[in-house]
């Protein structure tokens, strides 16, 4: 198999996080659970995004410039193309954590640790089919 049909195999995961450090974190996270990714620095990148890709999981800040992670993810829930989008949201408020706890897939509270981050989004990928 080469590298273009294994790429098409593998999951697609949108990371919507402003800060640079902490995007590529994520990234690595994803790509070792065996995801390709894109990256979107704002809320208003990733609903561009989201119009034209449907990843299975969203890893979405809930405090972005533009358009909120919040607003980013009622609005993810008004496309049925998304339905089965997994989404994490992830933020360092706690007050908003608790907002979006049973709302969204998962809550993280940042900071979190590559380990555990690796961790759980290796849970979350799909099943491969025979």
């Amino acid at each position: 198999m080469d590298n273009q049909s294994k790429q098409n195999e593998m999951p697609l995961a949108l990371i919507v996080e402003d800060e640079d450090l902490l995007a590529e974190l994520f990234a690595v996270a994803f790509e070792e659970a065996g995801y390709q990714t894109e990256t979107a620095r704002d809320g208003q990148q990733a609903l561009d995004l989201l119009a034209n890709i449907t990843p299975h999981i969203v890893l979405l800040d809930i405090h972005l410039p533009y358009v909120s992670g919040e607003e980013v993810f009622y609005e993810m829930k008004k496309i049925e193309r998304l339905a089965e989008t997994k989404v994490i949201m992830a933020t360092a408020d706690v007050r908003k954590a608790k907002e979006m706890d049973g709302k969204a897939d998962m809550v993280l509270v940042k900071p979190v640790g590559f380990r555990d981050l690796n961790t759980l989004i290796e849970d979350m990928r799909p099943a491969v089919k025979d």
